[in-house]
């Protein structure tokens, strides 16, 4: 059987509960496996069930994912760019595969671990520019958990909704969420922006 066959996945997430659901967000983090779609289509199900409250089911993925993506984050700070390639390179991967996750380091800095955490196929990967360039670990953390915790909230709600169809047609959903994603939270990055800066305003009016 495949390893993306989500009876497996069901059958081993339904047993560990919200453990199994953490530890998968943290080998996602790490390895990319398994998809985030299977782990939270599963998931879904479970909170539909009853078995699973929502919100724990979020927090665990999002918690999982931080956890591995700092141990990651920390092993680049310690061994540096060197050490992953040799890794890749035995893996059989071309290391070519983070020049998409440098464009946006390079466009966005710190907001790109944000950003990038709700887009699919790039959400891992933000971890590799982060950690060589020096980012602090706490700004790198925080990115991270709110990332991940608005990925699993919103993709649990999608499978909810679409119950059996969830996982047979999730790769066409996540097609469209990618757009979707970054409206809404390069959108409200510029509220609160705006925000912060009339608030600044009005305290130099007042003082």
């Amino acid at each position: 059987m495949s390893p993306e066959d989500p009876g497996i996945w069901r059958g081993w997430i339904e047993a560990a509960g919200v453990p199994g659901v953490g530890v998968c967000g943290a080998t996602n983090a790490v390895l990319g496996q398994p998809p985030s779609w299977l782990v939270l289509g599963v998931a879904a199900w479970l909170t539909l069930e009853g078995a699973m409250p929502l919100p724990v089911a979020v927090a665990a993925w999002a918690v999982g994912y931080t956890v591995g993506s700092s141990a990651v984050f920390a092993a680049l700070r310690r061994y540096g760019r060197g050490g992953l390639d040799r890794v890749l390179a035995r893996l059989g991967r071309d290391p070519a595969m983070f020049d998409r996750a440098n464009r946006w380091f390079d466009r966005w800095g710190g907001w790109a671990v944000l950003v990038a955490r709700v887009v699919p196929g790039v959400g891992w990967m933000i971890t590799v520019p982060a950690a060589l360039a020096r980012m602090r670990w706490l700004p790198f953390a925080i990115g991270t958990l709110i990332g991940a915790g608005l990925f699993g909230l919103g993709m649990l709600l999608i499978a909810r909704a679409l119950g059996d169809r969830f996982l047979g047609e999730a790769e066409a959903f996540l097609g469209w969420w990618t757009p979707v994603a970054l409206v809404v939270v390069i959108g409200g990055a510029v509220v609160w922006w705006l925000w912060r800066r009339r608030r600044r305003r009005g305290a130099e009016d007042v003082g």
